[in-house]
């Protein structure tokens, strides 16, 4: 769950909400979209990130109420939760699977054809 530290009216039916997401804003970049779901099995919507204050561990997003789930969104007030609020953790997990691979030769110097399964793997994923 991630609440709602701030919101405000920007315009007619267009709202600032600032989230407290400590690892979104540690790992925000500028460009970078957010999935939020407003609650379980609810929809997903990838909403772009608008401002980051790692300090203060929050995501800034500008939402337009204009279908059901911008509204629920809208809805919220501070104090609220969103049940879901994440990035795009693909370059963590790059860098995981790079770390895996440099662990698999120092241990197992034997297992030549997991090795190179692996590696064919990396390769694919542009790792």
């Amino acid at each position: 769950m991630f609440e709602i530290v701030e919101k405000r009216e920007l315009a007619e039916n267009i709202y600032l909400t600032r989230v407290k997401a400590p690892r979104i804003a540690n790992s925000a970049k500028p460009g970078q979209f957010v999935i939020v779901r407003v609650k379980e099995g609810g929809e997903r919507i990838p909403l772009t990130i608008a401002d980051y204050d790692v300090e203060a561990g929050t995501v800034t997003i500008v939402t337009q109420t204009i279908g059901m789930s911008t509204r629920k969104i809208c809805a919220l007030e501070v104090g609220e939760y969103l049940a879901d609020f994440a990035n795009n953790t693909l370059p963590k997990l790059r860098r995981y699977y790079k770390e895996f691979y440099e662990f698999l030769i120092k241990s197992y110097p034997n297992i030549d054809s997991c090795i190179e399964r692996l590696y064919l793997y990396m390769k694919c994923l542009d790792l």
